[in-house]
C-alpha cells in the first residue's frame, strides 16, 4: 500500500514525463513525451535480503503483469521540393 500511495498515481500507474528528448533529421522530428509503467503494485512473490555470499545479498520479486506505455510524437515538416 505504501508503494502505491508514494509512487503511483490514482490508477496505479507510475508516470514519467520526459522533456527535451527528441531527434530530428530530414524534416522529421521524433519526440518522446511520456513513459508509463503499469503493474508495479501487483507482486506475485517477493524474496528480499537473501544472503548468498559474505558480501552479496540477493533480492528477487515477481510481478503478475508489467505493461509499458510510451507516448511518442512524430512531426514531419516538408522541405522545399517535397510534397
Amino acid at each position: 500500500m505504501q508503494l502505491r500511495s508514494l509512487l503511483l498515481g490514482d490508477e496505479s500507474i507510475f508516470s514519467i514525463d520526459i522533456d527535451d528528448l527528441s531527434y530530428s533529421t530530414g524534416g522529421i522530428k521524433v519526440e518522446l513525451d511520456q513513459v508509463r509503467l503499469i503493474g508495479l503494485d501487483m507482486f506475485k512473490s517477493i524474496d528480499i535480503l537473501d544472503i548468498i555470499a559474505p558480501q552479496t545479498i540477493l533480492n528477487k520479486f515477481l510481478l503478475e503483469k508489467l505493461a509499458i506505455e510510451v507516448d511518442i510524437n512524430i512531426d514531419w515538416v516538408p522541405t522545399m521540393g517535397q510534397k
